[in-house]
């Protein structure tokens, strides 16, 4: 598949590590592009001490009918520095990820890394929030000693698994996403932004799901919006 430079202006929402370790759940590894833009964040998905740069193409198509569908791109890190052996490219069709890749979704438009199950390994969370005519969603991939796996894979939504607010359209859920230690309870919780969610009668006021880290990854339990 022929992939297409997207130029345009990376907006990094919180703080870069400044030598390559894994993303830790007191780290703050997220980003959100600008639209048309690429995505892109550090962290270690394999658990070998070696930083992996995950890189967000929210504007690439996957076929007819898939136009601005997104994908995420993952190479790995090594003693010689970053590697195409064992890239990895990401999207909604990718198996274990769920949902389904469609025109206009913009998957990978935003990304945010942290380690939300405490296994030594960063986890990647996955903003589409132009899926579902805006109403958005995030997907969150694990990682494991191989790199970042499908398997055991978890989609949010507004409304959904005990996530709190209601899934509208333009709601934007998942379009900047953000992590650290909020709760200091040993793992990654993950902040999702929902830039169009109306608040009472003020339209468009905008709101934030957190969601907390566990041994099973992130779960709604007390989540707070």
């Amino acid at each position: 598949m022929a992939m297409r430079r997207v130029p345009g202006v990376l907006l990094v929402m919180g703080l870069f590590l400044a030598s390559p370790v894994a993303a830790s759940a007191g780290d703050v590894q997220a980003t959100r592009a600008a639209p048309s833009a690429e995505a892109e964040l550090r962290a270690d998905f394999n658990g070998d001490g070696a930083a992996d740069l995950a890189i967000g193409a929210p504007s690439e198509s996957l076929g007819a009918g898939q136009g601005s569908a997104g994908v995420v791109h993952v190479l790995y890190g090594s003693a010689g520095g970053l590697t195409a052996a064992g890239s990895q490219l990401w999207s909604q069709d990718s198996p274990g990820v769920g949902g389904m890749a469609e025109a206009g979704d913009g998957f990978g438009g935003a990304l945010a890394a942290g380690d939300f199950n405490a296994d030594g390994r960063a986890d990647l969370a996955v903003g589409v929030g132009q899926e579902n005519q805006g109403r958005g969603v995030v997907h969150v991939l694990s990682g494991s000693a191989s790199g970042l796996t499908g398997t055991g894979s978890q989609l949010w939504s507004q409304g959904s698994g005990g996530v709190g607010g209601v899934a509208e359209v333009g709601d934007g859920f998942g379009s900047a996403l953000a992590t650290g230690a909020i709760n200091a309870g040993g793992h990654a919780d993950l902040a999702i932004t929902a830039p169009g969610e109306d608040v009472g009668r003020v339209m468009d006021a905008g709101a934030v799901n957190v969601l907390y880290g566990s041994a099973g990854g992130l779960t709604a339990a007390g989540n707070q919006v």
